[in-house]
């Protein structure tokens, strides 16, 4: 059976107040502690963020539209990204593109019944004030037997591309959003794609527990090739004295993306892309 993680991206509507949106949910459906923090400052953004964790919990508690779908669905997950984009050479603080999107995992082998599932929540959340900007389905590599390109050609004639996140667990943790090596991290990124040609961009989330990632995307590559720049990869990164482990690789093909460009100034585009055998020739 294959496993799906399905991603919709979202703006809140600027058209309601906080007040507004928040009395089109019920009282027991509160925000999250963790997403209950962003309420707790002077960012605009930031405090109208906490609606969406709110939001996300009274999805789950309604789900009566996705009964009957062939499929084993889990529940929807709330995330909120910087993705960063670069750094202000004046103030040396790094730049990013924030998104809101929502995860949720689910594994069948009838895709229609995974459409069903993209379609239904965002439908949902729109009747709730948000606005979808992008819709993307992700098939999960190790937890699929199929479905994905093992070689170069395959890719090609596949047209779509793989991504890779590498969870990273750090020397020291400061707890928050604001984490002491994110210079260092951008920096990292920037060293790994001088070494390897491609782009290693690098993001975290807004809110608790603050996972770091450094991440990577390949076009026209199959995974035969991939899988084994991966281990180069990873065994560079351990090299760095700031990281401790990679606690998770969250291995990924991208079946559908109605946006792709919508984070080409964080990850590059297809023009970006690398020729990995040509790689792995170098380095072997």
């Amino acid at each position: 059976m294959k496993r799906y993680e399905l991603h919709a991206f979202y703006k809140i509507d600027e058209n309601k107040t906080t007040e507004e949106l928040l009395k089109m949910i019920p009282k027991e459906c509160k925000p999250t502690e963790r997403f209950l923090t962003l309420n707790q400052t002077d960012e605009p953004e930031k405090s109208r963020i906490f609606y969406y964790g709110a939001l996300v919990l009274h999805r789950n508690a309604n789900e009566q539209d996705l009964e009957g779908i062939n499929a084993k669905i889990l529940e929807m997950k709330p995330t909120v990204l910087d993705l960063v984009t670069g750094r202000n050479e004046k103030t040396n603080k790094l730049e990013y593109l924030r998104i809101i999107q929502t995860s949720r995992y689910l594994s069948t082998n009838d895709y229609e019944a995974v459409k069903k599932v993209m379609a239904a929540d965002v439908k949902f959340l729109e009747e709730h004030g948000m606005i979808a900007l992008r819709t993307k389905t992700e098939l999960d590599v190790l937890g699929s037997p199929e479905g994905y390109p093992l070689t170069d050609e395959q890719a090609r004639e596949m047209g779509k591309y793989f991504e890779f996140h590498f969870k990273l667990e750090l020397l020291e943790d400061s707890g928050s959003n604001n984490n002491k090596y994110d210079n260092k991290l951008y920096d990292i990124g920037k060293e790994l794609q001088k070494l390897y040609g491609t782009i290693v961009p690098f993001s975290y989330n807004l809110v608790e527990p603050y996972q770091r990632f450094l991440n990577l995307r390949f076009w026209d590559n199959g995974y035969n090739n991939i899988e084994k720049f991966i281990k180069l990869f990873t065994k560079k990164i351990l090299e760095y004295d700031c990281i401790v482990s990679i606690s998770r690789t969250i291995s990924e093909y991208i079946v559908q993306d109605s946006l792709e460009e919508f984070d080409y100034p964080w990850i590059g585009s297809y023009d970006d892309k690398v020729n990995l055998k040509e790689v792995l020739e170098k380095f072997n």
